[in-house]
């Protein structure tokens, strides 16, 4: 079964009030009329029963001999009836467009065909999808965030479908896978694809894939064509990174931010990133877009010269720019500090002399305070000396007086 591409939409199924399925609706549906298993009888082994708002489906195990189911476009929650030991021999069963929330049926010896496709299932279970020939599964628009019961090597998986879910990795695919359709997801990691060392065909389509560093750079020597069409790259270096996958022929990658404005020069530009591919975008790489192609690399490689020696220049300028203000930055500063130097040493200056002359008018204050105080002394010392010669006179007139009243008294006695 070859994939489809990833363009194709998914389409809902209506919201019904599911009915019974009875012998009464089956009839009517069946075909194929073959040879049974059981001596010369035979039996019808298809049952095609297509949007009739089936919802419980327990009497399908009295049909033991049906080998193709087709149960889409119902609404079927249940799918336990369809694991019962006598379905044995189904090949192929399409559940698509239910309602079915957990997908687990009971091994089925001949499954190898088997279509889930939007359903409500998120989570799945690890022993979901042990068939032991099951070949394609198909899980396209569910709610699933993780895979998981896939990576068993024993189930032959060859085609997987995971379209329109929320994953945002690679991890836990079957290393039997080759041909692989995960477009439409979160995804923005690719190092669980090494798991697939089979894998011809990856659709990784419709994702926000930006950076193909994760992109494992061996164990994929089979893979010949990816998808990574509508995604987020925006440099166009990330593209030789796809050379890590070496048997790598055809890439999808229209729809990529890095081809907005490019038109018609979109494909030489590309493939002179990736040359060897042999197909882009579906279409063949012919000779002359490989010859424009290896013009525009010489051309692009001259301008990335020309642009990493005018960067050369531009930081060298820079940097003459840098050490001229940094050089003028210390001559300001040496400058600056000689100018404090300067004031400093002339405000100790002058606080110096300030000192000198306060001392200078301290003492001559101390030596004026010394002379007014020996002039004090001197005066008081006169006047001492006044006031003792005054006082002697004045005894002495005393001492005259008295004598002449004497010498008086003696006259007139």
């Amino acid at each position: 079964m070859k994939l489809k591409h990833m363009s194709e939409e998914l389409v809902n199924g209506e919201d019904e009030n599911g009915i019974c399925l009875t012998t009464e609706m089956i009839g009517p549906c069946l075909s194929h009329l073959q040879a049974s298993n059981e001596g010369l009888s035979q039996a019808y082994t298809r049952l095609t029963m297509v949007d009739m708002g089936i919802e419980n489906i327990d009497i399908i195990s009295q049909y033991r001999f049906l080998r193709f189911i087709n149960f889409s476009h119902n609404c079927i929650k249940d799918v336990t009836p369809l694991g019962s030991p006598l379905l044995r021999n189904i090949v192929a069963l399409d559940l698509s467009r239910n309602k079915i929330q957990n997908p687990k049926i009971a091994q089925k010896p001949s499954l190898q065909i088997l279509d889930l496709s939007e359903n409500n299932i998120s989570e799945l279970q690890v022993d979901s999808f042990l068939h032991p020939f099951l070949t394609t599964l198909n899980l396209n628009g569910n709610k699933i965030s993780r895979l998981v019961g896939l990576s068993d090597p024993s189930i032959p998986l060859r085609f997987l479908e995971i379209r329109a879910n929320i994953l945002t990795n690679c991890d836990g695919l079957n290393p039997n896978i080759e041909e692989l359709d995960m477009s439409g997801n979160m995804i923005t990691d690719l190092s669980g694809i090494i798991a697939c060392s089979k894998l011809k065909r990856l659709i990784l389509a419709h994702n926000p894939i930006s950076d193909l560093s994760s992109l494992p750079s061996d164990g994929l020597p089979m893979l010949e064509e990816i998808d990574l069409s509508r995604n987020k790259i925006l440099d166009m270096k990330q593209l030789p990174l796809l050379k890590r996958v070496k048997g790598l022929k055809n890439v999808w990658l229209k729809g990529n931010p890095f081809g907005i404005g490019l038109e018609d020069g979109y494909r030489v530009e590309v493939l002179s990133f990736i040359p060897w591919l042999e197909k882009l975008d579906g279409k063949r790489v012919t000779e002359e877009e490989l010859q424009m192609a290896a013009e525009r690399k010489e051309q692009r490689e001259e301008e990335e010269r020309q642009k990493e020696e005018e960067e050369r220049l531009r930081k060298e300028e820079e940097e003459r720019i840098r050490k001229e203000e940094e050089e003028r930055k210390r001559e300001e500063e040496e400058l600056k500090r000689k100018e404090e130097a300067e004031l400093e040493e002339l405000r100790k200056k002058e606080e110096e002399e300030r000192r000198l002359q306060e001392e200078e008018e301290e003492k001559e204050k101390q030596e004026r305070e010394t002379e007014e105080e020996m002039l004090n002394q001197n005066e008081e010392t006169e006047n001492s000396e006044e006031e003792e010669t005054r006082e002697d006179g004045e005894d002495e007139e005393d001492e005259e007086e008295e004598n002449e009243y004497e010498d008086n008294e003696e006259e007139d006695s």
